[in-house]
């Protein structure tokens, strides 16, 4: 009988680690995805910001380059950050749920390799096209299409 009892205060012990395990990761995802949302404010903002900048020189006459480049210097760092918080959100995401988050290699953005959502037309980084050359294409639907007679 204490067998018994041994082998269930056991189960329920691993059942409880697996549980405590899965908030640490649930409480892990939303503090990524605050932090992606930070991020992306500030990215938003400095990109407004540089705008501003580029149309006040424009306006003036006077263009300062090392100006404009330190500000696109960090953009560019922000969305690196961006990236990897993604990659982080995926990676627990799929520790999660324990299944694979991203999109395979052949779903991916042909032009820069970003995955891309299933629904997505364009992608959200480079702004590639997702159709396939020749897919949905007019030649395409043309030839499929009875002569007239």
């Amino acid at each position: 009988m204490s067998q018994v009892f041994g082998t269930l205060k056991n189960g329920a012990e691993g059942a409880f680690s697996v549980v405590q395990g899965k908030i640490q990761l649930k409480n892990l995802l939303c503090h990524l995805r605050a932090e992606v949302k930070i991020l992306e404010k500030d990215c938003d903002e400095r990109t407004a910001a540089l705008g501003r900048t580029v149309y006040a020189m424009h306006r003036s006459g006077r263009m300062d380059l090392s100006s404009v480049n330190e500000q696109l210097q960090a953009i560019e760092r922000i969305e690196g950050r961006l990236k990897e918080k993604q990659k982080e959100i995926d990676a627990c995401f799929d520790a999660l749920h324990g299944t694979s988050h991203t999109r395979p290699a052949a779903e991916r953005c042909r032009g820069c390799g970003s995955p891309m959502a299933d629904t997505a037309r364009y992608c959200s980084t480079c702004g590639h096209s997702t159709a396939d050359p020749g897919r949905g294409s007019s030649t395409r639907l043309l030839q499929s299409l009875p002569p007239r007679q």
